[in-house]
């Protein structure tokens, strides 16, 4: 029986006894009270309440320790599955160690990039970048890049959360980054080509269409953005 049935066959008998678990042990004392108050005051009263707790507990209490045997049981199983995922979390910690470093191989596991990790080691914590530009490379999310320099082929800067474009950026790289452009308005002269690409639209309550950027491109070649909202 794997993790999930575990978990499914006693998941109900776990809840049950973590919302009534108490009610029943409270049960049981009042019932051990009432035998006892029986016993040593016996009147028709005493032997009365007796003999109904004694029935009700009678009733009860097989069902109680079935869920309170279900209760441990699912216990048990969580416990058995978290030292299994933490030693599987271990192992592989292990071999990234031996992979990247000490010093890297736990937080390429977690997906996070540190300076000094090898190209291998970033491309194994955040995969293969968006675009590769000279000693760049660019993760596109969200609206936002983040941009991880490399010195010596080892990371020497890790900047997040930089606006979605760069000055000097080719048409090319902003398609690489972020896909075509959902509108575009261009503008022909006798010296120049501008381009004025549209991203990352929304629609309004009103059914129309925003975008949160546009950028401008004169030939090809990114020469500003801005900010729509």
């Amino acid at each position: 029986m794997d993790y999930n049935e575990k978990t499914d066959k006693y998941q109900k008998r776990y809840w049950f006894w973590e919302r009534n678990g108490k009610n029943y042990v409270t049960f049981y004392y009042m019932t051990l009270a009432v035998v006892l108050l029986a016993l040593f005051f016996p009147n028709i009263i005493t032997f009365f309440l007796g003999g109904l707790f004694l029935l009700f507990c009678i009733l009860y209490v097989p069902y109680g320790i079935w869920n309170k045997i279900g209760h441990t049981n699912y216990m048990k199983a969580e416990k058995k599955e978290a030292e299994a995922d933490e030693k599987k979390r271990q192992n592989k910690i292990k071999k990234l160690c031996e992979l990247h470093g000490d010093e890297f191989g736990e937080a390429v596991y977690s997906n996070e990039l540190r300076v000094g990790m090898d190209k291998p080691a970033v491309t194994e914590s955040w995969g293969d970048p968006r675009l590769k530009k000279r000693s760049k490379w660019y993760y596109s999310l969200g609206t936002s890049l983040n941009i991880v320099f490399f010195k010596s082929s080892k990371v020497s800067e890790i900047v997040e959360d930089s606006d979605p474009f760069e000055l000097d950026m080719e048409k090319e790289e902003v398609i690489a980054l972020w896909g075509a452009p959902s509108d575009e308005k261009k503008t022909v002269n006798k010296t120049r080509t501008k381009l004025r690409w549209y991203y990352f639209p929304r629609t309004t309550r009103q059914h129309t269409t925003v975008y949160e950027y546009h950028v401008d491109l004169e030939d090809n070649i990114v020469v500003g953005w801005k900010e729509l909202e």
